[in-house]
Parts: structure tokens; sequence; C-alpha cells
């Protein structure tokens, strides 16, 4: 997909709040923690919540101190946030640039103010898609199950993504768990995944 940067008008209490998760929850930089909020906005919160008239109101008569703030997030966080400003009539006539950064503004304004960092910037919300050694999301590892009998395929449970069915692998977030009893293996660990 690939990041695009998105310039904000934000609360200087937003930007001051993203600097502050980047220690506590070890993350690279601003950038990063600007996507996860972003990511738990579509994933676990309603949107008439965050963008509403009611939101919207809260928002211009907070007052403030405001900043321009340029963020980098992935495309289809851009998209979304495009979406949202239009759905909810953030804005009238206004370049796609802007309406990300309005609509960005509103899920800054809504984080610092109603959500929990811990499960923000705690939770592993997408899994990493840049390979098996990411420099940015770290190797991946294969643990091995001894215990278990080996099968030819296993069902996805209910719900589960389609990549969690196939032949003696489980996807499970960045680890993936190997089951190598049929292959001679013990419950030793071995390096970095090959998916």
């Amino acid at each position: 997909m690939g990041k695009v940067d998105v310039e904000s008008v934000v609360e200087s209490r937003g930007v001051e709040w993203l600097q502050a998760q980047v220690p506590i929850y070890k993350l690279p930089d601003i950038h990063k923690a600007v996507r996860c909020l972003i990511q738990y906005t579509i994933q676990e919160t309603d949107t008439t919540v965050v963008f509403g008239q009611e939101a919207q109101q809260a928002a211009q008569q907070a007052g403030e101190p405001k900043c321009s703030q340029k963020f980098t997030i992935e495309k289809d966080q851009q998209t979304w946030l495009e979406d949202m400003c239009q759905k909810y009539s953030l804005a009238g006539e206004v370049s796609v640039e802007v309406s990300a950064g309005l609509a960005l503004g509103s899920v800054l304004y809504h984080g610092v103010r109603h959500a929990d960092p811990a499960s923000v910037f705690g939770v592993v919300r997408k899994t990493c898609t840049h390979g098996p050694n990411c420099a940015t999301c770290g190797p991946k590892t294969t643990f091995t199950v001894p215990d278990r009998p080996a099968s030819t395929t296993r069902a996805a449970p209910p719900g589960a993504p389609s990549d969690v069915a196939h032949e003696g692998k489980v996807r499970v977030g960045i680890l993936t768990v190997s089951d190598t009893v049929a292959r001679g293996g013990g419950g030793d660990r071995s390096g970095p995944a090959a998916e």
C-alpha cells in the first residue's frame, strides 16, 4: 500500500499526547503512534461518536491551542479518513489532502479525551505484510508444538482470517505456530519463519 504524508491542524495537546506515548510503548516515532490511533479508531470506535455533529461542535468549542502537524500514515488510512470526512460532511468543497487532515484532527481530538492509551498503543491491530525480516516489525519467530498430532490441514476457526487454515501452520499475529511433530521436530525453537 505505501505511506503518505497528511498535514493536519490539530490541538497542540494532541501532538504532545502522541509524543508521550512513543517511549512508553516503544514506538519508533509519532507517525507510528498516529497510525496506531487511526487503526484503533477504525476497528474499535463508533464513527458517529468520533465524527458526528456533537463531536464537531465540541471540538470547535474546545478553544485549545492548535498547530499544523504533518503525519505519515498508511494510504488505506488516508482513504478511510477521506471517506469519513465526506460521510460526516466535515468540510465543504476541499481537496482530498485537506479532507484527510480534517478527519485526522477529529480522530486525535477523540483519542486524547476518550481512548485508553494501553488499548490504542499496546495492542497489535494490523499484521505486518512487509515480509519475515521486516526492519520495522522485526523477524517472525517459529515455535514448535511437540504434543499435538500432526494433521494435514486444519480448518480455520469461525471468523478467522483466510490465511489461518493451511497445512502444518497456523498464523497468529506476527508469530507463526508450526507443527513439526510429523517432521521429527521436538519442542525446540527455530529461527525466523520463511513464509
